[in-house]
């Protein structure tokens, strides 16, 4: 099959857009290149407001032209097989405590009337993962992973794009192993596997895509056992409409808080645990523990796990805890308020939409009242990435 670098048609910016689940981002299946490929276009189809059981129409002619057109025979005359890898070929996704396995399509409609048309439907276990979805997704254009040469690209760059908005994040060697699906015979060692398929993917990402990402390695004695990328986006996907909402609850509260946690290299699903089940002053001021012993120049291996380890002892010092109880002057607790407020606008901002002109301005506003400068550092970061304020 046909793998190289091809002249694509831009699509059309609101078809371009593919959104997934980040566990379909982070999932563990292996499938060839132009079936990756064709899956994503099928993908980028899909809107959030979708019943789960529709089928998505599809031509040959369009598809070819998708993948590079006149040029690209060899998908052409490979279509059969590649549809049946989709629906032979499992894709294995966690979510929360348990582990779901399927295949991507769940039936093929052919059309008797015109038979270069087609429809395929996805399965139905994916239905949290491409259908209304309102946290925690990933979003990107599908032109640009169509430009990656080979999957292992195509893969490490959907699971990077998951946190192209924090700017870094960390895997350990197993879990980048089970994202591409290798084999425990396939380059066992960690210098075969960086040379043959981590750097390589690197180089394409870094070629063909926005993104621009950079790694480096962490060992548990002699052995490198974790991967930490550092990731920049130089196009952000601006989103379309922010929504400010005014009655801001505890509940609206954990996804800013959950964004902060993984920005400072705490896993997502701990983030998750962790925001729904401590006080947010607890979890903020054992951040600030863990800025000043950072500061120090205390040696910190692991900062999500240590992170993790305050906030479940709660190791923050009594100056930290005097500075976040609960203060009876009414102007402090609106100003909290409000800080959490704009966590909750970023949140939004990300995942939905472009701000008009009016709410930027309330934004900036917002954002010079928040004293605590963690917060603001990570409140203003987001949103310069989301493209809603220039840096």
């Amino acid at each position: 099959m046909a793998t190289g670098k091809m002249n694509l048609p831009i699509p059309k910016e609101e078809e371009s857009l593919v959104r997934t689940s980040n566990s379909l981002a982070l999932a563990s299946y292996r499938i060839s290149t132009n079936a990756k490929r064709f899956i994503t276009v099928l993908a980028s189809k899909v809107n959030k407001n979708d019943p789960p059981n529709k089928e998505y129409e599809v031509t040959r002619r369009e598809i070819r032209d998708l993948m590079g057109g006149k040029k690209c025979t060899a998908f052409y005359e490979n279509f059969e097989e590649i549809i049946k890898e989709l629906f032979d070929t499992p894709v294995i996704v966690e979510k929360g405590d348990k582990i779901y396995e399927c295949r991507w399509l769940s039936a093929r409609v052919y059309d008797l009337k015109n038979e270069s048309k087609l429809a395929f439907s996805f399965h139905p276990s994916l239905q949290d993962d491409l259908f209304n979805l309102k946290n925690f997704f990933n979003q990107y254009y599908t032109e640009q992973l169509i430009r990656l040469p080979v999957f292992n690209s195509q893969r490490l760059y959907e699971a990077l794009h998951v946190y192209a908005y924090i700017g870094h994040c960390e895997f350990t060697v197993e879990q980048l192993r089970a994202i591409f699906a290798l084999e425990q015979d396939t380059y066992p060692e960690y210098a075969n596997f960086k040379q043959r398929i981590l750097s390589k993917a690197i180089d394409d990402i870094n070629e063909h895509t926005t993104l621009k990402v950079t790694f480096k390695e962490k060992r548990a004695g002699r052995k490198v056992k974790w991967v930490r990328f550092w990731i920049t986006e130089t196009k952000p996907i601006i989103p379309r409409r922010i929504q400010i909402k005014e009655d801001i609850t505890e509940k609206d509260y954990i996804e800013p808080i959950v964004k902060i946690l993984v920005y400072y290299g705490v896993d997502e699903k701990e983030a998750a645990k962790i925001a729904a089940n401590y006080d947010i002053r607890r979890i903020m001021r054992n951040l600030d523990k863990y800025k000043k012993d950072e500061g120090t120049g205390i040696p910190i291996d692991n900062p999500g796990g240590y992170i993790h380890w305050c906030i479940q002892t709660d190791k923050a010092t009594e100056e930290q805890l005097s500075l976040w109880r609960q203060d009876k002057d009414k102007a402090l607790q609106e100003k909290t308020k409000e800080q959490f407020r704009v966590g909750f606008v970023l949140t939004q901002a990300v995942e939905e939409a472009a701000a008009t002109s009016e709410e930027v301005q309330t934004i900036e506003e917002t954002l010079e009242e928040i004293s605590d400068p963690m917060l603001k550092e990570i409140f203003l970061r987001g949103l310069q990435n989301a493209g809603i304020i220039k840096n």
